[in-house]
């Protein structure tokens, strides 16, 4: 099986004035295989968040080479380029949907896809496709397809950007405490859905959680300490 992601000597530091530069990462060299589930677990301000940024083509790497599906990004890139290629080929959950907030659920899933140059009826259904393994029968048929994000709950909330995220099977997804923002019974529903979506469609998540039951479903964890990865057992 292919690599999706693979780090080699990435490092990553942060000047600051009149002191030494803030080492965050350190010689990563890892890889991820096509397909999988990955969590990246680590205490607050171990460098999670910079890694998946990093990842997610968001922020440079100081040194060190990043592939993602077959493309090599060294630490000089063309931001036009990054920007180009996030929307074509990178899905990202965040603790928060942020939805937007003038479009309904499935404007809000659609727009992913416009920007990848589908059409609308193309976008559509793609979006409806998506939404459709995430939301109930009763839901659908209750209209929730055509509610603005104030009028959904945060769990509805939540699975339009997993489905947002998810839509047209791209080939890495990044989520950073996709259920975090959520409580605990909503959290596990979301996540079991979402879980269940991954595995039908095969798509490549990494997945920064500090919640050790998702963790645990992950096919691999890794933990982020003292500026390095480690596999967690």
């Amino acid at each position: 099986m292919k690599n999706i992601v693979t780090c080699e000597n990435i490092c990553k530091s942060y000047s600051v004035p009149q002191a030494d530069d803030l080492v965050v990462l350190k010689d990563i060299n890892w890889e991820m295989q096509t397909g999988k589930l990955v969590a990246i677990c680590g205490q607050s301000g171990c460098g999670k968040s910079t890694f998946m940024n990093i990842l997610g083509l968001l922020d440079r790497q100081s040194s060190g080479k990043l592939i993602i599906d077959g493309v090599t990004f060294e630490s000089t890139r063309d931001n036009k380029l990054l920007a180009t290629y996030r929307a074509q080929k990178i899905g990202f959950i965040f603790q928060q949907h942020h939805l937007l907030p003038e479009l309904t659920a499935l404007q809000n899933v659609m727009a992913a896809q416009l920007i990848r140059g589908k059409n609308q009826t193309d976008a559509k259904r793609d979006a409806e496709f998506i939404l459709e393994k995430l939301f109930h029968k009763e839901e659908i048929a209750s209209g929730v397809y055509n509610r603005h994000p104030g009028k959904m709950s945060g769990g509805q909330c939540q699975r339009v950007a997993i489905a947002r995220a998810l839509v047209g099977t791209p080939p890495l997804v990044l989520a950073d405490e996709p259920t975090g923002n959520l409580d605990e019974n909503t959290s596990k529903q979301v996540f079991d859905l979402f879980l269940g979506l991954q595995k039908e469609l095969g798509i490549s998540v990494v997945m920064v959680t500090h919640n050790p039951n998702q963790a645990a479903q992950a096919d691999l964890s890794y933990f982020i300490c003292n500026q390095t990865i480690e596999r967690y057992e």
